[in-house]
């Protein structure tokens, strides 16, 4: 997964038209919602609302009832798990 937000929300609504395309993509989703429900529930949540809803550091920390950098951290933590669980490698 890139590191940006626009590159997770790419990587998420990437288009594949072909039905070999498009089954790797449900897999690929699979494994993305399996990976997101593994996480911690306000980790998970953080990620969903920043790198899927586009919402901000400080709207996702008011919610969640967490300062800023508690948010941030939970984001980076969040998505390495991320890529350590979609890309062991």
């Amino acid at each position: 997964l890139d590191r940006s937000a626009s590159g997770f929300a790419a990587w998420l609504a990437a288009d594949h038209s072909s039905p070999s395309g498009r089954a790797g993509r449900n897999e690929e989703l699979l494994r993305l919602a399996a990976a997101l429900d593994a996480l911690p529930d306000a980790m998970r949540e953080a990620v969903v609302l920043k790198h899927c809803r586009g919402w901000t550091l400080a709207r996702i920390a008011e919610h969640l009832g967490r300062t800023g950098p508690a948010v941030a951290s939970l984001l980076r933590r969040g998505l390495a798990e991320l890529r350590t669980r979609l890309d062991p490698e």
